[in-house]
């Protein structure tokens, strides 16, 4: 099975993050090694959002937060 990391850029993600999440567990065509997530200024609470439902998958993730927008 292909090994893939995904590196998902976020900026204002709290509506849509669970349901990505749950898109990439659903999914069985390759094997996620990693996440690493990119937010880029965001300013909504989408990393309180993974904090308290998402933080405990099955995949190691790394979280690279940019304070100001980067584009």
């Amino acid at each position: 099975m292909l090994k893939v990391t995904i590196i998902m850029p976020i900026f204002n993600g709290e509506s849509v993050i669970k349901k990505t999440f749950e898109g990439l567990q659903a999914q069985n065509t390759c094997r996620i090694e990693k996440i690493i997530i990119i937010d880029d200024g965001s300013t909504d609470n989408w990393l309180k959002v993974y904090e308290t439902s998402l933080s405990k998958k099955k995949w190691p993730i790394e979280i690279i937060v940019h304070l100001q927008q980067r584009g």
